[in-house]
């Protein structure tokens, strides 16, 4: 699974680091140019040496939930801000997770198990979804964008922005804060600090993402 996240991340072009515990891993992770730290997780010099002071967020993929509990409690230790996403292995795990300090806790079998299911169900709209997740047509790119208190954007409604016609793009949701707004109205406005989730070709997700900043 770790592996899956990091192809994920590196063809996203975000810059990350990885820890990994075997050493025959770590050879070809770096030799496919990533910063690797070979070592244990629940060590604390090892993770304090992927600089994660500096880091937004930590994904722990450990292969048991009494590791991944420990390299969270670490990581808040060292960086309290930090965005913590993790694994978990067992189902009622969920809870010991964050209590440990997890932002976000996703099960692979439960997650696995629904994604059977809907294929079953809704093929069309799984595959729809993991397009515009993974981006793997090239057209269309299901996004959050943070809008800036100060952009060109804030205070406007989406009618007002003209969001479709001037970026091309299809704001599914708001989230504000905790809220949640699905299939926003027209009339809906735009605050500092909303996340739009918009769907969109590559292009028109850049340049909204220019404009709100």
């Amino acid at each position: 699974m770790g592996q899956a996240v990091v192809d994920i991340l590196r063809r996203r072009g975000y810059t990350i680091a990885v820890v990994e515990l075997e050493p025959d891993h770590c050879r070809p992770l770096e030799d496919e140019g990533l910063p690797v730290v070979c070592g244990d997780a629940t060590d604390e010099k090892v993770l304090a040496s992927t600089n994660i002071a500096e880091a937004k967020t930590i994904i722990t993929c450990l292969a048991d939930d009494a590791h991944n509990v420990y390299t969270i409690l670490l990581a808040r230790q060292l960086n309290p801000d930090i965005n913590v996403i993790a694994r978990a292995v067992e189902i009622d795990a969920e809870e010991r997770l964050k209590l440990a300090g997890a932002n976000r806790v996703l099960n692979p079998y439960q997650i696995g198990g629904m994604r059977l299911a809907l294929s079953a169900i809704k093929p069309t709209v799984t595959d729809f979804i993991d397009e515009s997740l993974l981006g793997s047509s090239g057209e269309l790119e299901l996004a959050e964008i943070v809008n800036d208190p100060a952009s060109v954007l804030a205070g406007k409604t989406l009618a007002g922005a003209e969001v479709r016609k001037r970026f091309g793009i299809i704001v599914v949701a708001l989230k504000r804060g905790e809220e949640a707004i699905f299939n926003p109205d027209a009339h809906e406005r735009i605050e500092g600090g909303d996340v739009l989730v918009a769907l969109g070709t590559m292009s028109a997700i850049e340049r909204v993402e220019k404009a709100v900043q």
